[in-house]
Order: structure tokens, then C-alpha cells, then sequence
């Protein structure tokens, strides 16, 4: 039985714009959610659920994050969506219907994929975006609130 790793917020993962920090923490969130279901070995229904907001919660934070890449001409833009093209692609793909059975192992497998993505991520793609656009933006708040 494979083992599911919680997240654990820690200041390596703040990008230093407190609304994206927030949505960040909240994403680590949900995908905790789903460490907790795969552990507790919850229902298909229940699970998928839970996979869902992840999912439409990710979507719609990715969204943000692209408009703020528009907004402050990041040049690096096409991979950063690109990434976000890969994530909403394999969480669809995991999603897809599966019998009860293979349940466990798809949960595994998301599980391990959102731990890797939602880090290398958080701490590379998103830490460069939010580096380059505070050079752009001295005051972080002001440009969140463009």
C-alpha cells in the first residue's frame, strides 16, 4: 500500500504576493484532503468529490495566476502555461472513470503527482513568475489589486 505524504505549509513555499500565498495554502489544503481520503480509504463518489475541488479550485487559481502574467508581460509565460496545461491534462486523465477497484491505485498515483507538481511548482514556475512581477511591481499589493 503506497504512503501519501501531507504537505506542509512552510515559508520556502510563500511567493511573497499574500493572495497568492493564500490561494497556495489553500490549494496544499485540498490536496491534504485528498491524502486524508486516500488514508481513510473513503468511497469512490466521496473521493472523486474531493479530486473535484481540487481540480475546479486549481483551475480557477491558474487562471488568476495567467492573467497576472498578462498583466506584467511575463516573459516566461508560455511554459508557466504550459505547466498548468500538464496539471489540468493528467488530473483530468486521473479522474477519468475508473472501476471501484482501481480507485486505490488512481488515488495513489493523483496523490503523488499533485505532492511533486504542486512543489516543484509552487517553488520554481510560481517562485520565478512572482520574482520577475515584484521587479516589475515593487509593492506586491498594489499589483494584486490591479
Amino acid at each position: 500500500m503506497p504512503t501519501f505524504h501531507p504537505i506542509a505549509w512552510t515559508r520556502d513555499l510563500e511567493v511573497g504576493v499574500p493572495e497568492i500565498d493564500d490561494e497556495h495554502t489553500l490549494l496544499v489544503t485540498l490536496y491534504n484532503d485528498v491524502v486524508r481520503a486516500a488514508r481513510q480509504g473513503v468511497s469512490c463518489p466521496t473521493r472523486d468529490g474531493i479530486v473535484r475541488t481540487l481540480q475546479a479550485y486549481a483551475v480557477f487559481h491558474m487562471d488568476r495566476e495567467e492573467a497576472w502574467m498578462i498583466r506584467h508581460a511575463y516573459p516566461d509565460a508560455a511554459h508557466h502555461r504550459a505547466r498548468h496545461a500538464e496539471f489540468k491534462a493528467v488530473v483530468a486523465a486521473l479522474r477519468a472513470d475508473a472501476p471501484d477497484d482501481a480507485g486505490h491505485a488512481r488515488i495513489a498515483t493523483l496523490a503523488g503527482f499533485l505532492r511533486a507538481w504542486i512543489l516543484d511548482h509552487i517553488r520554481g514556475e510560481d517562485r520565478a513568475l512572482f520574482d520577475w512581477s515584484r521587479d516589475d511591481c515593487p509593492n506586491p499589493l498594489a499589483c494584486a489589486a490591479e
